[in-house]
């Protein structure tokens, strides 16, 4: 029926699909937006930890609100504490399409470091740029996706590319060391506030990651006949 909303999805992993045809951006009852930064079900599930990057998130959105996608948007969010950013950013968008474009994205995260961990604005930068790539790395490579089938777990190479594996740890041990000495800055009353919404996700990254490379690396050693 005309006056009912159609409402667009993305890929399930933060991709759009499809948008509204001119047709459809005719209809009575318009259109609307169903988005994740959680997700059950096939080829891999996540549910742990936020890994959505918000310039990922900001381009599809905006793809779907200029092509007609404004009536009604739903984000699928799971677990809140650990999508809060990601929540509020969402929001934010649907509240005012206006307020955010693709120079300013790391200006949001700042913005609320100052609003909800009290940092002083070199500190929240420093806090925006730690989460942007935190995030980079982290969808690249869930850590709801780091198992291991037979010998490997085909998370990166440990011996391809210069080590890509050791890379990727080393960038987050980098991203942690960061991330620690903002911790140590802020004041004690919102400290618990900065590790639940940025360091927690960090370090759970950080140490699957770890498990799975290092592990590998045992493997292969062993092969080699390296023990």
């Amino acid at each position: 029926p005309d006056d009912i909303t159609l409402m667009w999805a993305e890929d399930n992993f933060g991709y759009v699909r499809q948008v509204p045809t001119m047709a459809e951006k005719q209809r009575e009852g318009g259109s609307g937006v169903y988005y994740h930064v959680s997700y059950y079900g096939s080829p891999n599930s996540y549910l742990w930890l936020d890994s959505m990057p918000l310039s990922t998130m900001y381009e599809e959105l905006q793809k779907l609100f200029d092509a007609g996608a404004k009536k009604y948007w739903i984000l699928n969010v799971g677990d809140i504490k650990p999508a809060e950013i990601s929540t509020e950013f969402f929001m934010d968008m649907a509240w005012d399409i206006d307020k955010i474009d693709d120079n300013n994205i790391r200006e949001q995260v700042s913005e609320k470091a100052q609003r909800d961990f009290y940092a002083d604005q070199e500190t929240a930068e420093e806090t925006s740029d730690i989460h942007a790539e935190y995030l980079q790395i982290a969808n690249a490579k869930r850590a709801e996706n780091m198992g291991k089938e037979g010998t490997t777990s085909d998370v990166y190479s440990v011996i391809n590319n210069g080590d890509e594996g050791q890379k990727r740890i080393n960038e987050l041990n980098q991203l942690v060391n960061r991330a620690e000495e903002v911790y140590k800055k802020l004041p004690e009353i919102r400290k618990d506030a900065f590790y639940e919404m940025i360091y927690y996700g960090l370090r759970s990254t950080k140490n699957s990651l770890e498990m799975s490379v290092y592990s590998d690396k045992n493997d292969l050693y062993a092969r080699q006949g390296r023990y």
